[in-house]
């Protein structure tokens, strides 16, 4: 990013990114959340509305009422699954016995054994399984994405064809189970939250026309019309300076590279795509103290024996290409967006200290566990990204964030293998890091404050994780 570039109303401050209607340059005292992006004050000052206008405008915009009914009735069918017999974790009982989607299966009554099933008149099956979920987990995931994508399609289309939208894709969903796999028992929304995806996708547009396919250009989100998609022709001069400004996120790809690179040599070493391990994990994983074999001898291994790389080390490796996308996307996803935000080096120091805080975190609470992940780094840029869009007015909820970190905690809190003091200590490491740096530019000090702030924070870490590892035999916290 191009450090000289000063918001066009504070010279003396530096712009973080461009009004998306002037493109003047703007810096976070100016910025003004829009639907999308940020707009300048003067972009975003609108003529004062009378009470009856505002209602007016409430009742285009629309609350999403239709949205809240259908994420409530998925949880009063969770609490009714949990009622008659079924778990947390897993969901079953006999509401999932009676109501979920079967073509044709037996199941034992009292003393008999009955047929059951669609085939067996039980068409009802196809929509009330859409209702039931395996699991607080299962539940959780899609309820966050009903909540993002359904109050944008139900303020599109109305609260009448948003529901034909639903229900047409949950009973998709139901047909493509009757035509794959009839005889599973199955449950869940997926099937109509994965109508709402594809349909977001197509609909995605600036000015909200209706656009045929031939009216359709495509946009870096969804699709514009021809209207929305005319823009100015620039000469490549001028793309050059818009692309040294906006800044190309290329600490982001150096970080997920590193990660990709660090799974392959996993691979190579002896580890698995479903699982990782080898012995890079072993060498290189987190772990206050443990033993291993090696040749004929025991030996001794861990932070505790000198081996203080691992607080870092750790952070690179990755329990299974699953478990790797899932941080690669999301650092993708907020990295970019932070580093445009503060530039690479405090950017650099944000990530690197909220990666030393999760190392930290599973110190303090379960040294002799081999922990491996960029977890602890990607929840301190989820709480980072919390605490910004807080400071400058934006609602967490409404963007997503807030439901996304609701949902990784149900995750982290929700199933075993998983590292709570790895999570823990990323989400509170990057939230603290981000209101300093807040604080640092609020008060206009030097922008090498907040990055000397960074950096001390993340030697801290380092110092205290190394005395705690030494305390493997009693946990601080554990």
């Amino acid at each position: 990013m191009n450090e000289t570039e000063t918001c066009d109303r504070h010279p003396d401050r530096r712009a973080g990114v461009r009004c998306q209607r002037c493109n003047s340059r703007i810096c976070p005292d100016c910025m003004r959340s829009a639907s999308v992006g940020f707009h300048c004050p003067s972009c975003a000052t609108v003529s004062p509305i009378d009470k009856r206008t505002q209602r007016k405008l409430k009742s285009f915009t629309g609350d999403p009422i239709t949205t809240r009914t259908l994420m409530g009735l998925n949880a009063l069918a969770f609490i009714w699954t949990l009622i008659s017999g079924g778990s947390v974790s897993s969901g079953g009982g006999t509401t999932t016995l009676d109501y979920g989607l079967v073509g044709f299966g037996r199941m034992r009554e009292a003393s008999q054994i009955i047929d059951v099933g669609v085939a067996e008149g039980e068409w009802w099956r196809l929509f009330t399984s859409g209702f039931l979920h395996a699991g607080l987990l299962h539940l959780a995931v899609n309820m966050y994405l009903l909540w993002i994508l359904g109050q944008q399609l139900e303020r599109l289309h109305g609260r009448s064809r948003y529901l034909g939208l639903y229900f047409g894709s949950l009973a998709a969903g139901s047909l493509g189970v009757m035509l794959l796999d009839p005889t599973a028992l199955t449950v869940g929304a997926s099937g109509a939250v994965f109508g709402l995806m594809s349909a977001t996708f197509i609909h995605q547009k600036r000015c909200n026309s209706r656009i045929c396919p031939d009216c359709m250009r495509s946009a870096s989100v969804g699709f514009h019309c021809p209207s929305c998609a005319t823009v100015s022709p620039i000469d490549k001069r001028t793309q050059r300076k818009l692309k040294s400004f906006t800044g190309d996120p290329i600490t982001t790809r150096t970080l997920m590279g590193l990660n990709a690179l660090a799974f392959i040599w996993t691979l190579i070493s002896g580890g698995s795509v479903s699982s990782g391990g080898g012995t890079t994990t072993l060498d290189y994983g987190l772990v206050g103290f443990g033993r291993m074999r090696e040749a004929s001898q025991i030996i001794d291994v861990g932070v505790a024996e000198g081996e203080w790389w691992r607080l870092f080390t750790s952070g690179f490796l990755h329990a299974g290409l699953l478990h790797l996308a899932v941080n690669m996307y999301l650092l993708w996803i907020l990295g970019q967006q932070l580093e445009r935000l503060h530039g690479r080096s405090r950017y650099l120091g944000l990530y690197f200290g909220s990666l030393a805080a999760g190392s930290l975190g599973v110190m303090l609470l379960d040294p002799t566990a081999l922990t491996v992940g960029a977890s602890g780094a990607v929840f301190g840029l989820m709480s980072a990204t919390f605490i910004h869009q807080k400071r400058r007015g934006i609602s967490p909820w409404r963007s997503g964030i807030g439901g996304l970190l609701i949902l990784n905690l149900i995750f982290t809190f929700g199933r075993s293998g998983i590292s709570i003091g790895g999570h823990l200590g990323g989400l509170l490491g990057g939230a603290f890091l981000a209101w300093a740096i807040e604080e640092t530019d609020r008060r206009r000090l030097n922008r090498n404050f907040g990055l000397a702030i960074t950096t001390t924070f993340t030697l801290v870490c380092l110092v205290i994780g190394i005395w705690a590892a030494n305390r493997w035999y009693d946990p601080v916290l554990g």
